[in-house]
């Protein structure tokens, strides 16, 4: 990863601003042809979040599970090394993101060390 790019994942002002520096990083010319993320919608209402992790520095990287309980304020974050899955009510996709951020961002630190 650049300093460039080191620097605007720090300084991204919020979470979906950070995640599309972080998928700009990951592509190269062939990741983002077999890879990539997925942002939808299912009917009840639930966002869905799901991230590929294969061919990242995030590939098998542990994570312990996510969750918030909740009528309407509620979401869940897992991992099993070759993807990042989330779901979570109409109003916790930053939620969702801001998990896999807070992941990504100290893996990333370990990295580096």
């Amino acid at each position: 990863m650049s300093n460039e790019t080191q620097l605007a994942k720090q300084s991204a002002e919020n979470n979906l601003a950070w995640l599309q520096i972080w998928y700009a990083d990951q592509c190269d010319g062939e990741w983002e042809h077999a890879y990539g993320i997925s942002i939808g919608t299912l009917d009840n209402p639930v966002w869905k979040l799901e991230i590929n992790l294969l061919k990242t520095a995030l590939a098998d990287v542990p994570f312990d599970s996510v969750e918030r309980e909740g009528e309407e304020d509620w979401f869940v974050c897992k991992a099993n090394g070759k993807t990042f899955k989330a779901y979570g009510g109409a109003k916790n996709l930053d939620d969702m993101i801001d998990a896999f951020r807070k992941w990504a961002t100290k893996a990333d630190k370990k990295e580096q060390e």
